[in-house]
């Protein structure tokens, strides 16, 4: 085996650890089953990974020679811009992951983060202002008993544009909505 087909198997062997790690992360906390189907990430991450799965080690072999001048700089380079693809296509996943799964009523929404309306953060419980890093969270929207306080978030959302399940503020525990 060549020294630059040897290289090139290392680098593929490094980053395809890493990409099952990365996989177990989105999957198996962010987007847990069936939250990826329901909200298409699977196909786009999957990309994503291939994409800086095959490039780098591919880069690797095309630049590996040994005893060349420049070839630890080269390497370097190649796994710096490897990583910063995979950390941003992380961070782009850790936005747009659920936070919250809001009963409203008779369904549930899937509240990600970015769509968490902070404009009254403060005044939500203190386990409502931070979404977890780890699963979605499971919450409920309070029973309107009056009319005029459903017409008055109803009129916020239209203002606003958001939905009432993005404003932490009125989320209490799932359990406040047994019913007998």
């Amino acid at each position: 085996m060549t020294p630059r087909i040897k290289a090139f198997l290392i680098h593929l062997g490094i980053s395809l650890v890493v990409a099952v790690a990365a996989m177990a992360l989105v999957f198996g906390l962010w987007y847990p089953s069936p939250l990826h189907a329901a909200l298409g990430v699977t196909g786009i991450f999957l990309l994503l990974l291939a994409v800086d799965v095959v490039l780098g080690p591919c880069l690797t072999l095309v630049v590996f020679k040994p005893g060349k001048k420049t070839l630890v700089f080269d390497l370097a380079v190649i796994v710096v811009l490897q990583a910063a693809a995979l950390v941003y296509g992380l961070y782009i996943m850790a936005e747009g992951r659920p936070a919250w799964l809001v009963f409203a009523h008779d369904r549930f929404d899937v509240v990600r983060v970015v769509d968490i309306n902070t404009e009254h953060i403060d005044e939500a419980a203190s386990e409502y202002q931070r979404p977890s890093w780890l699963e979605p969270q499971w919450v409920a929207l309070p029973s309107f008993n009056g009319t005029q306080a459903q017409n008055s978030l109803q009129l916020q959302s239209l203002l606003t544009g958001s939905k009432a399940s993005t404003y932490p503020a009125l989320y209490q525990p799932l359990a406040s909505q047994k019913t007998g």
